[in-house]
């Protein structure tokens, strides 16, 4: 019995994979790692996770019945950790600071990567996966990748590299000769939408797989049919650069002009670094962050939810959010570019309304009709065979279908 085990367990394929997001840390980045342990298909595969160590956690552990390997980093003290019950005016001198930090720290990651590629040659993998940010976890990956010609190498982009806008030129130029050393050795390049992945097109010629791996939801709560006594607008995580809810207030405000009704906005771990017009002071009601599961039951109890993202230059930007809103099948006030894969999403899955990021009048209109939805309570007939297949579990499921292509290939 024991011998047959040893036996299957040697003919599974060995799988790395370089997170430096990974659990107990929160975030989009860390529940996209996680998905991918937890849906790896484990029959198959033995899957090894390197991720960093803050210093709390155990030196090696198993979480989702994969080996987590935790590496330390060198720690900077001198930074300051916003919180969420931050003054705005507080939570900006935060974040200058940590900026001005960040132009005087050299390869903050250094140690990590050292000491990661000293765990890594210690392995034997038939793939390895790295997933970035930081850009440290590439070139771990591709280290790896020129020492062992025969491993095949996945590079998970979630978002773009040199092709992002809010880095400085000197950091994009850097990224730009890593891309340029990944598309000589990887074998298939992965990321959250078609946009991002058709960039990627361009810049890494030599590659022959690209999949789009959409980030997902992953819980198995049920979505209900409730409807509260006031209408009530559910928003669900943070707010930062560009991303503010100022244009959405004033849509809101134009809208309880003409209907002289009571809402309740309701907003879930976000930081308080905006401005609230006086008028809606008393409507709104701040929740602390929450356990991912835990957010998800208030996303389901709300009338609708409130995803806001800005017109920018880049598109293929979905944001972690949008997948347990249509998750909880009502009506999303989707105000974001229209021409973008979020706007898309949503109008091909009759899952809410669109308006344009900075057109008051459109955002009020989309209001309304929310409005009227829960006012007559009309359910919205949401495609709900297809919103179920955005279950993180399907979205890992190409991933293991890509390894087996890809080892289809090798052989």
């Amino acid at each position: 019995m024991l011998e047959t085990l040893s036996n299957s367990m040697k003919e599974k394929v060995k799988i790395g994979l370089i997170a430096y997001w990974f659990p107990p840390e929160n975030g989009v980045a860390v529940l996209r790692m996680n998905a991918f342990a937890k849906y790896f298909d484990k029959d198959k595969f033995d899957l090894t996770v390197f991720t960093v160590n803050n210093g709390d956690e155990k030196t090696e552990e198993i979480i989702e019945n994969v080996k987590v390997v935790r590496i330390p980093n060198t720690k900077n003290k001198f930074v300051l950790n916003e919180k969420l019950n931050d003054y705005r005016f507080v939570h900006i001198l935060k974040v200058a600071w940590n900026v001005l930090l960040s132009n005087f720290i050299k390869n903050k990651h250094q140690k990590w990567l050292n000491l990661l590629s000293d765990n890594l040659n210690q392995y034997k993998f038939e793939v390895l996966i790295s997933s970035y940010a930081p850009k440290e976890a590439h070139l771990a990956g591709l280290a790896y990748k020129i020492r062992n010609s025969k491993t095949l190498w996945i590079a998970d982009m979630r978002d773009e590299m040199s092709k992002n806008l809010h880095l400085k030129l000197k950091d994009r130029k850097e990224l730009s000769k890593i891309e340029n050393e990944i598309n000589k050795y990887a074998n298939a390049i992965i990321s959250v939408s078609k946009p991002i992945l058709d960039d990627f097109r361009k810049i890494m010629p030599s590659i022959k797989h690209f999949a789009e791996i959409r980030n997902g939801f992953d819980h198995e709560l049920t979505a209900t049919e409730n409807y509260n006594e006031i209408f009530t607008i559910n928003y669900a995580g943070i707010f930062y650069g560009s991303i503010k809810p100022d244009t959405f207030f004033n849509g809101l405000l134009l809208f309880l002009e003409k209907n002289k009704i009571n809402i309740k906005l309701q907003f879930i771990g976000t930081n308080k670094n905006f401005n609230i017009p006086i008028q809606l002071r008393n409507k709104i009601v701040f929740l602390p962050k929450l356990e991912n599961k835990e957010a998800v039951r208030y996303i389901i109890k709300a009338d609708c939810n409130l995803l806001i993202l800005p017109k920018i230059q880049r598109k293929g930007v979905y944001s972690g959010k949008i997948f347990d809103y249509l998750s909880a099948r009502k009506p999303i006030i989707a105000v974001v570019d229209t021409e973008d894969v979020a706007a898309d999403l949503i109008r091909n899955l009759n899952a809410g309304f669109v308006a344009e990021f900075d057109d008051i009048n459109m955002i009020a209109e989309t209001i309304e009709k929310a409005y009227y939805w829960w006012k007559e309570k009309k359910g919205l007939c949401n495609n709900k065979s297809e919103i179920e297949k955005l279950h993180r579990k399907y979205q890992v499921e190409k991933l293991n279908n890509l390894i087996e292509k890809l080892r289809n290939e090798n052989n």
